[in-house]
């Protein structure tokens, strides 16, 4: 009878292994790594701030690469700008078109935990040395609501032509950004498709 039920243990562990995967690693916080930046057409976030803005994701598109992005609009004063998103496995990249693929800023690394650091320069011609780092992991209460495990980034700008320049963006998981205390950012509302 015990040699009938040997397989249990390996049928569990087989289980196990094949339900983990790397493409989205399991935070501390029991989240998905990439949920802190959910991209999908159709999802909004609508900001306050000095002035009121919103942020939608629209068509996916093509970089020059072959890469998949997906398009982001900010939508403010009557005014549109628009960038690209990429998601993959291990980062969040915005580019600022198509056909420019230079200037990428690393938005969030995967996984994220606090102490990660990592090193982008957006614009090389211009002498940008960014640093990101993940300095925090708390709670966060804007107008669209509380969320818990939301993690504190630190942007910090070297540049040899100007004075360093820092600015901080807080992350809810499943919503992505949510707060920037600099110039007093705060989600209102948001729709995730």
């Amino acid at each position: 009878m015990a040699g009938k039920y040997r397989w249990i243990p390996i049928l569990l562990t087989l289980v196990t292994l094949l339900s983990c995967s790397k493409k989205n690693p399991v935070g501390s916080d029991g989240t998905t790594q990439s949920d802190y930046y959910p991209i999908s057409s159709g999802s909004w976030w609508k900001y306050s701030s000095f002035w009121d803005y919103t942020d939608s994701i629209g068509e996916t598109d093509t970089l020059s690469t072959g890469s998949l992005v997906y398009a982001l609009y900010t939508i403010t004063a009557g005014y549109t700008m628009k960038v690209y998103l990429q998601k993959t496995d291990k980062e969040i990249r915005r580019y600022p078109s198509l056909s420019d693929t230079n200037y990428i800023l690393v938005l969030l690394k995967y996984p994220l935990y606090v102490g990660l650091k990592w090193e982008v320069t957006p614009y090389p011609l211009l002498a940008n040395y960014d640093s990101m780092y993940v300095i925090g992991l708390g709670s966060i209460t804007v107008p669209a609501g509380t969320f818990p495990n939301c993690y504190k980034i630190l942007r910090k700008r070297d540049n040899i032509r100007e004075d360093p320049v820092s600015t901080v963006k807080w992350y809810a998981p499943n919503v992505g950004f949510v707060f920037n205390p600099e110039d007093s950012t705060k989600l209102i509302s948001y729709s995730i498709k």
